[in-house]
Parts: C-alpha cells; sequence; structure tokens
C-alpha cells in the first residue's frame, strides 16, 4: 500500500516537472518571438499616433484653445471623424433661409476670389497688439517685426475671404516652435467688433515668422441656428460637389502651383456649431493643400498650406513614433510575473512548495 502510495506521488512530481519544462519552453519561445516583433510595435503605434496627430494639428484651433483656457470657459475645439481641418471661413453672418446646397459653384467665396485678379487690396485701418492671452517666446533678429506680420496676414485674408481690416484688431502671437511643428511663426487672430470670446465671429493666419510664407488661415463662426454636427456616410461616398468646389478654388487663388492634377475626399468634421468637410487638392507639380468648407452652406473655413504639411507631417510621425518607443520601453521594464500550474487547469501565482 505504501509503495503503490509512494509511486503514485513520485509520478505525480514528475508530470508536475514536466509541465512546468514545457511551460518554460512555451514561454522562452514567447519572449523569443515578441523579440523579433518588437520592432514593428513603434512603427504601427506610430502610424496610428501620426493620423490622429495630423489631424490634430491641423484641425486643431491653436488660438481657440489657448483662448477658452485663458477666459476660463469651455474650450469648442474643432472636432474631425476622420481628418477634419478647423480653419475656417468667409462670410461673417449667415441668413435662415441659406439652404445647405446651391445650385452653382459660385459661391460668395468664389466670387471674392476674383478680386485678387484685380490686385486692388487697399491696407485697411486695423490696429495690432501683442496677444494678452498667450506666453509667447520673443523674436529673433531674423524674424519679421509684429506690424509686418500682421500686414503679411491682413493680406492673405483679404485675399483668401474678401476681408477688409477696417477698425478691426489683430492679437499678434510669436512662436519659436513646437514638436510638433518645429518652425518659427507668427499667428494673428483677428476681431471685428468689441468682444473676444470662443463663441465670437475670428479669422486667423500663421505665416513663417522669417519669410512670412503662409501655413494656415480660416475662418470660424456660430451658426444662428442649430445644424446637424453628424458624421455623413453618404456625402463621404459621394463627396462631388465639394471636390470640385475645391479644385476650382485651389486653380483660382493658385494654391497648388498652377492646375490640380487631383481633389480627393478628406473628412468631416465641426467647429463652434458649424459642420465642415476637407478635400486634399493635389497639383500637377504635386504640392498639396487642404481646404475646408461649411457642410450646412458650403461657404469657404479656411486651408492648410503644402508649406505647412510639410513641415508638420514629419513633426507629428517623428513624435508619434517617440512616444511608440516609450511605451515600448515601458513595456519591456514590466518584472514577468511567474505562474506555476496546481492541480486544477487553471493558472496562479507560484508559491513556494
Amino acid at each position: 500500500m505504501e509503495n503503490r502510495t509512494g509511486k503514485k506521488c513520485n509520478e505525480r512530481k514528475a508530470n508536475r516537472r514536466n509541465r512546468r519544462s514545457k511551460r518554460l519552453n512555451d514561454s522562452t519561445k514567447k519572449s523569443s518571438n515578441t523579440k523579433r516583433t518588437n520592432y514593428e510595435f513603434p512603427k504601427i503605434i506610430a502610424g496610428a499616433f501620426a493620423a490622429i496627430g495630423v489631424c490634430a494639428f491641423l484641425f486643431g484651433g491653436l488660438s481657440d484653445a489657448v483662448m477658452a483656457a485663458e477666459l476660463g470657459k469651455t474650450a469648442a475645439v474643432p472636432t474631425s471623424y476622420l481628418l477634419k481641418e478647423e480653419i475656417s471661413e468667409a462670410k461673417p453672418t449667415i441668413s435662415e433661409d441659406v439652404t445647405a446646397s446651391t445650385e452653382s459653384l459660385e459661391t460668395p467665396a468664389i466670387k471674392e476670389v476674383q478680386e485678387k485678379k484685380a490686385d486692388n487690396y487697399v491696407k485697411g485701418t486695423y490696429k495690432v497688439v501683442s496677444d494678452p492671452l498667450t506666453k509667447d517666446s520673443t523674436p529673433t533678429e531674423k524674424d519679421l517685426t509684429q506690424d509686418a506680420a500682421a500686414e503679411i496676414g491682413a493680406r492673405m485674408l483679404w485675399e483668401l475671404f474678401g476681408l477688409k481690416m477696417n477698425d478691426a484688431t489683430i492679437y499678434m502671437s510669436y512662436n519659436a516652435g513646437t514638436e510638433t511643428f518645429p518652425r518659427a511663426f507668427w499667428s494673428g487672430d483677428v476681431r471685428l467688433g468689441d468682444t473676444r470670446s470662443p463663441e465670437d465671429t475670428c479669422y486667423t493666419f500663421i505665416i513663417d515668422a522669417v519669410t512670412g510664407e503662409r501655413f494656415n488661415a480660416g475662418y470660424a463662426r456660430t451658426l444662428e441656428k442649430e445644424v446637424s454636427l453628424d458624421f455623413d456616410k453618404k456625402l463621404m461616398d459621394n463627396p462631388g460637389e465639394y471636390t470640385e468646389l475645391a479644385r476650382k478654388m485651389a486653380e483660382e487663388l493658385d494654391i497648388v502651383d498652377g492646375k490640380a492634377a487631383s481633389s480627393e475626399y478628406g473628412c468631416q468634421g465641426y467647429s463652434n456649431n458649424d459642420p465642415d468637410i476637407t478635400i486634399e487638392v493635389t497639383g500637377t507639380n504635386g504640392d498639396r493643400a487642404l481646404l475646408s468648407f461649411s457642410r450646412y452652406d458650403q461657404q469657404f473655413k479656411g486651408i492648410v498650406y503644402d508649406a505647412s504639411l510639410k513641415i508638420s507631417e514629419p513633426a507629428e510621425k517623428a513624435s508619434a513614433m517617440k512616444a511608440s518607443e516609450k511605451a515600448q520601453e515601458t513595456l519591456e521594464a514590466m518584472p514577468e510575473v511567474e505562474y506555476a500550474e496546481s492541480e486544477n487547469p487553471y493558472l496562479i501565482p507560484s508559491v513556494e512548495e
């Protein structure tokens, strides 16, 4: 009886050692496979972060978010469903009877473009002030002066939106560059009234601090009526009306240095209570631009120029890769938890026998 019991115990111990040995081998193989695929992890995560990051930069309201925080109010940060842009548009007021569809591509924004060709720009009687809501760095000797940068921005807004700057105030900010946009730039926030809140009508621009090259420009408004901000799948599947509108504007304004080779759907989103759609236009020379329009009434809402994309996209990808590598390091630093098998099929933390 004792021999049979002892033999049974010895067999049980041997089986347990075999199972543990098998688990150790499997764990080693798994660890080896993990090491082989570690290099893939940053690339996969970087791709996801880059896609999100590009949207955040292109369509995130830099001045809106900062200003809202400083004013102690909730920021109406532009939102995207797929790849949306918040740089906004040209008509500060709208009427209740404006419909979401138009029968012609000759929108007010298109008509205003014609003024540029006449080259009849006249400097407005605007006021330039340093933005008290931002904590910026100090311009260098190589950078444009605040007044010079403001005038470049004012002319850009006139060419894009037909904006006359009489009695306007331009709140200027200088930034030496950020991790996701490593280039010094001047930004301007234009207000036409006496108040300054996230809900007010405003025009914005960003230019290169040294050369004055155009990066972004936009217009933001709050509609006088509530409209749907939901994602429109039908519009995504058939954006032809907007792709043609974007193509025509890009060529009229010579945004992509000549004729457009393609005009494609980019994303949908909204800023404040104004839904929008963004179209990516590519020129025959490869230059790209993102043009945004209101899904409510097709008003032109803004643009991201090729120069801006060439700076932001590599920086966003590098930032995403850096974040993913940091995440990988954190995962690898986590201690491995040792498990032992009990008599049941479940795994439990190992304990001293």
